[in-house]
């Protein structure tokens, strides 16, 4: 019989979301992801299948994040012209209170992915 988990599986999506967020997918190894989740390699690969699996997991829920936080400020603007500028502003105050300035995850994943 399987062991329970032990562990919050949207506390492990975060912690290896900010470890790809920060270093990006190719320098992350699956050691340092173990180091930064706290859950055992063997554990990690049962629930996400493998590295790819685990990343493309952080990246829908910074996604599913991101984009709830923005409808929801978009719901309140009258015209294209201030959706536009909503979204940058929305943007830009993310950006600015971040204190590692990592920038936009999505960014980051397309532009290592074009490399």
């Amino acid at each position: 019989m399987p062991r329970p988990k032990t562990y919050d599986r949207e506390e492990v999506l975060q912690k290896a979301l900010l470890l790809f967020h920060q270093q990006g997918f190719e320098a992350t190894g699956m050691q340092q992801l173990v180091e930064a989740t706290g859950v055992s390699r063997s554990s990690l690969y049962d629930a996400f299948g493998d590295k790819d699996g685990l990343f493309d997991e952080a990246l829908k829920c910074y996604q599913g994040r991101t984009s709830k936080v923005l409808i929801e400020r978009l719901q309140y603007t009258a015209t294209p012209r201030e959706t536009i500028i909503e979204v940058f502003s929305s943007a830009i105050h993310e950006a600015c209170k971040s204190s590692d300035r990592v920038g936009c995850f999505m960014l980051n994943t397309y532009t290592e992915a074009q490399l």
